[in-house]
C-alpha cells in the first residue's frame, strides 16, 4: 500500500457527518513547520471535539526513522491532540514497537481499525494552529 491508500482507508474511521479531516496539516503557520499526514476533529461538542493526529508509515524503516525524530511529533503529542496515531498496513508496526504516547491504526485487507488507543491530555490550541487549519482548508477548496 502507498501512503494515499493508507490515508483513504483511515479516513473511513471518521464519518464526514461527525468529523472533519485535513491532509498535510502543519501545527502552526510558517515555512519551517512540519505537517502531519492526517488530522481529524470531531465536530460536535457532545462527542468531545476530539482532535487526532495520524502519521502514515509505509515501511518499517519509515517508522523507525520517525521514532528517532520526536521533534516532528512533539507539538501533536504535547498539547494539540487527544490522540496521536501511527497508521500502517498490517505487519509494519507492532504494539510493542510503539512509544507510550502513540496509538496504532492497522490496515488489513483495505480496512482500517484501531489496534491500540491511547489518550493524551490536549491543551487549548493556539491561534497559530487555527490559522494553519484555515490556511490548509482554504487551499484545499481551490
Amino acid at each position: 500500500m502507498n501512503a494515499s491508500e493508507v490515508i483513504e482507508a483511515v479516513e473511513c474511521l471518521f464519518p464526514k457527518n461527525a468529523w472533519a479531516t485535513l491532509r498535510e496539516l502543519k501545527e502552526s503557520t510558517g515555512l519551517d513547520r512540519r505537517a502531519i499526514d492526517l488530522f481529524a476533529m470531531s465536530v460536535f461538542p457532545s462527542s468531545g471535539l476530539k482532535r487526532y493526529a495520524i502519521e502514515v508509515k509505509v515501511s518499517r524503516s519509515d517508522f523507525t526513522r520517525e521514532l528517532r525524530n520526536y521533534e516532528k511529533s512533539r507539538p501533536w503529542v504535547e498539547g494539540l491532540c487527544n490522540r496521536f496515531a501511527f497508521a500502517a498496513q498490517e505487519g509494519i508496526i507492532h504494539e510493542e514497537d510503539l512509544p507510550p504516547w502513540a496509538s496504532l491504526i492497522v490496515i488489513r485487507d483495505g480496512t482500517a481499525y484501531w489496534a491500540v488507543k491511547r489518550e493524551l491530555s490536549p491543551k487549548d490550541p493556539p491561534l497559530t494552529f487555527l490559522a494553519s487549519i484555515l490556511r490548509r482548508q482554504s487551499r484545499s477548496e481551490k
